[in-house]
């Protein structure tokens, strides 16, 4: 049987409480990338895929 050792609450307080930052954080940073980012980058992305089909689509014709 292993021996009972004191532990301070403080480093499970902090663990909490940094990973409970941590995972604000990266809500956060979810949030700003599907609200901001992507909503600038999306219409050229769609752009972007429908040239390429074009061009892929022409490119199958002159074969």
């Amino acid at each position: 049987m292993r021996r009972y050792y004191y532990r301070s609450p403080f480093g499970t307080i902090l663990r909490w409480t940094l990973g409970t930052g941590a995972l604000i954080l990266f809500l956060t940073g979810l949030q700003w990338l599907f609200v901001k980012a992507l909503p600038a980058i999306l219409p050229f992305t769609v752009v972007g895929i429908l040239v390429i089909a074009v061009v892929w689509s022409v490119h199958r014709l002159w074969e």
